[in-house]
């Protein structure tokens, strides 16, 4: 997306910041609003979308790690701490901040079920609402 942006083959458009975070850096792209509920860390002087007159729209990225079906309890309790006791390193905090990434390190595994149930059903509202078919 932002190739076309530089090319002036579009307006403007939704990105995640991590994937241009550098071109809004360097002066490239301007950043206009970014769609979470709060204002992001590297840019504090943009506003949301909500607070640039868009009132109810909120939509971040996010990443999810998982496994195979029925992965032993203890296997994805290890994972987990693993993960978060990485995610709570100063050094990698700092680069995911940099790159426009916000690092949680304070899920569970009932945190990350619920979550995603969450998103499932707000895109299924989506899908339903819209009459969205997918072949």
């Amino acid at each position: 997306m932002a190739e076309a942006l530089l090319k002036q083959e579009v307006i403007f458009a939704i990105d995640q910041i991590a994937s241009i975070v550098g071109q809004i850096r360097d002066g490239a792209l301007t950043l206009l609003a970014v769609t979470t509920e709060t204002r992001d860390a590297n840019f504090p002087d943009v506003p949301t979308l909500a607070e640039a007159g868009v009132p109810g729209y909120a939509l971040s990225t996010w990443t999810a790690m998982v496994g195979p079906k029925g992965l032993p309890p203890e296997v994805a309790a290890a994972l987990n701490k693993a993960v978060n006791a990485a995610l709570s390193e100063p050094a990698l905090r700092e680069r995911l901040s940099s790159s426009g990434t916000d690092p949680r390190n304070d899920s569970t595994l009932e945190s990350a079920a619920a979550f995603l149930g969450q998103e499932f059903n707000r895109f299924k509202a989506v899908v339903e609402r819209t009459g969205l078919k997918l072949d």
